[in-house]
């Protein structure tokens, strides 16, 4: 009887051990952004004219890596399939998560020129391998008008 309730006891300790389950913690807005993506949907809205901006990317850029690193560098890469001739990323760009993790800023400096940009965008999704963004970015027509374009891109963590 003893041997029996030793048995039962153990088997009931070795279920409760295997039940318990790790569960992850759950990851702040700063550490989600942080990985290497691949650039999935992008468009740019002019008033009633929208454009799918992969549509014309050329094949050796759509495999490109954008990297959010850990220290607040933004990256541009070439991804498997390089152009020829090379291309030259020639800016060094930075970003900022606000900690609400509704708001991305991205600096960039023209490494050439000196020339800075700032793009802010509003976050409309932020998951562990989702980062969906959505902004106005000032440009110029083909005639030199300026216009606002309304880009909305969906990167996809790889």
């Amino acid at each position: 009887m003893k041997q029996t309730f030793n048995f039962l006891l153990m088997l009931v300790m070795v279920a409760t051990v295997l039940s318990c389950k790790k569960s992850e913690p759950e990851l702040t807005p700063a550490q989600k952004i942080v990985g290497k993506y691949n650039l999935t949907a992008s468009t740019g809205t002019t008033g009633s004219i929208t454009k799918d901006y992969l549509l014309t990317r050329p094949a050796c850029a759509a495999d490109d890596i954008s990297e959010f690193a850990t220290d607040g560098k933004f990256i541009i890469s070439e991804g498997a399939t390089s152009c020829t001739p090379p291309r030259s990323f020639s800016s060094s760009s930075t970003y900022a998560l606000s900690p609400d993790a509704k708001t991305l800023t991205i600096t960039s400096t023209n490494n050439s020129t000196g020339v800075v940009r700032t793009e802010i965008y509003t976050v409309e999704e932020l998951t562990n391998s989702i980062l969906k963004v959505a902004g106005d970015s000032p440009q110029t027509d083909p005639n030199g008008t300026p216009i606002v374009v309304r880009i909305n891109a969906t990167f996809t963590k790889i």
